[in-house]
């Protein structure tokens, strides 16, 4: 399910030889962004809020997260009914992002994928 290709690629990649598209993808790999959008509580409590009200539009519901940093809102989606979440990055915060879903017991519902979504398979 991984395309570690790509990923090799961008890690072993010069700085000078990468496109904006490698910089994006890059940027996302770092805690900081994930640390400033978390500690965001009206963004985070709101997304957590509309998902824990309607948990009839979760309930046994396969979801995929597209871009899911940290897995915050693939957890939200868990613990809101969802039988199944595909939680889709492709930073390198994927590493951390399936330890936080370990952490939180959530490994049997969640399941982080690193890779494009447009070139990720999920079964």
């Amino acid at each position: 399910m991984e395309n570690k290709t790509e990923k090799e690629k961008v890690e072993k990649m010069p700085i000078d030889e990468m496109t904006s598209k490698d910089y994006y993808f890059d940027s996302y790999a770092h805690f900081g962004i994930h640390e400033e959008m978390l500690k965001d509580e009206v963004r985070t409590l709101t997304y957590r809020n509309a998902m824990y009200h309607n948990r009839h539009l979760f309930k046994g519901k396969t979801v995929l997260d597209v871009g899911c940093g940290t897995g915050i809102l693939s957890m939200f989606a868990a613990k809101a009914g969802a039988a199944k979440v595909y939680g889709i990055e492709m930073s390198n915060i994927v590493e951390h992002a399936k330890k936080i879903v370990t952490a939180n017991n959530l490994d049997n519902v969640v399941e982080i994928i690193q890779g494009k979504v447009e070139e990720v398979t999920c079964q």
